[in-house]
């Protein structure tokens, strides 16, 4: 799970490293276990946002390569993929390149150590072989059921109803171009890197996707939604897959801030011992953990996600 929005030695600069001093030094002493704890506070901040921050990562095959089938992926850095659901890689380039979905839970780190080497689980065996050193890019693949018309056309719901408000309508409209109906789409991840890499519809009454024209879709990168013109015959309750990239190429300073504030509520744990009462002279500790109240670190970086507009609200 290593999405790290600060790194170690980034995360010394901060005031939380300096009043942590102590913990940061028995951490720092373990090899790979500040890297483990600054991933767990970046996974944090994914979580209370409800979308992946930072664009998802770009490696190599790692050593050995995967053969024709496999499922097991060996990669020179995990670094910018999780074990959440809905990612995908991009394998090779050229006539063997392909697209092929990760099994959720399916990162392994072999090494807490930059770059991070480890492996990525298949949902699928590749089409292709694939070796050490081709480039394997990240990115996300969601599938979603089609909603309806868009509300910026009065008549798009009575038309595509066919009832008799819509044989009114085409009646008394000497012309109505029904190109300009779309159906709205919003995604989990953005802003949305153009341009889609994959756009697949499967209609309501059948089994398998089909691949739609992804440069007719107009993508709205910061507000996170495709708007889909209807003449591409889409049926309200079909699904569609889309696969994309999204995210920011680095972490915002502010989003740097909220990993460091996630990383000090940690190591506030480890300074307390998990105790949240203490009373300083004839010591008295309460260790009872109280799930009703955040620490001020946790609320900080709370404020610093909300305010910057970055949590996720569809």
């Amino acid at each position: 799970m290593p999405r790290l929005y600060l790194t170690p030695t980034q995360f010394t600069s901060y005031p939380q490293a300096i009043t942590f001093a102590g913990q940061v030094a028995q951490l720092t002493a373990i090899s790979g276990a500040m890297d483990q704890l600054l991933a767990r506070a970046s996974r944090r901040v994914d979580n209370y946002a409800r979308k992946r921050i930072v664009q998802p990562g770009a490696t190599t095959v790692g050593s050995g390569g995967i053969s024709q089938g496999g499922t097991s992926l060996p990669v020179a850095s995990t670094l910018g993929f999780d074990n959440g659901q809905e990612q995908a890689v991009i394998l090779g380039s050229g006539g063997t390149q392909e697209i092929v979905p990760l099994v959720p839970g399916g990162v392994q780190v072999t090494s807490w150590s930059s770059p991070y080497p480890g492996t990525l689980t298949l949902a699928s065996g590749v089409f292709y072989s694939h070796n050490t050193g081709e480039a394997v890019q990240g990115c996300y693949q969601e599938v979603s059921t089609v909603g309806s018309s868009g509300s910026s056309d009065v008549y798009s719901e009575s038309l595509l109803a066919l009832n008799q408000a819509a044989q009114l309508a085409q009646a008394h409209a000497p012309s109505f171009d029904t190109s300009g109906l779309t159906r709205i789409i919003f995604l989990k991840c953005y802003p949305i890197v153009p341009p889609l890499l994959k756009m697949e519809h499967m209609l309501p009454i059948d089994s398998q996707y089909s691949t739609l024209d992804a440069s007719q879709v107009g993508i709205q990168t910061a507000a996170g939604y495709l708007r889909l013109p209807i003449g591409s015959f889409v049926l309200p309750e079909g699904l569609f897959r889309t696969t994309y990239r999204a995210g920011f190429a680095y972490p915002p300073d502010d989003i740097q801030e909220a990993t460091a504030l996630y990383a000090a509520d940690a190591l506030q744990s480890m300074a307390s011992q998990g105790a949240y009462e203490i009373q300083m002279s004839k010591r008295r500790v309460k260790y009872a953990a109280d799930q009703t109240v955040k620490s001020r670190y946790q609320q900080e970086a709370e404020g610093i996600i909300d305010d910057g507009n970055y949590r996720r609200r569809t």
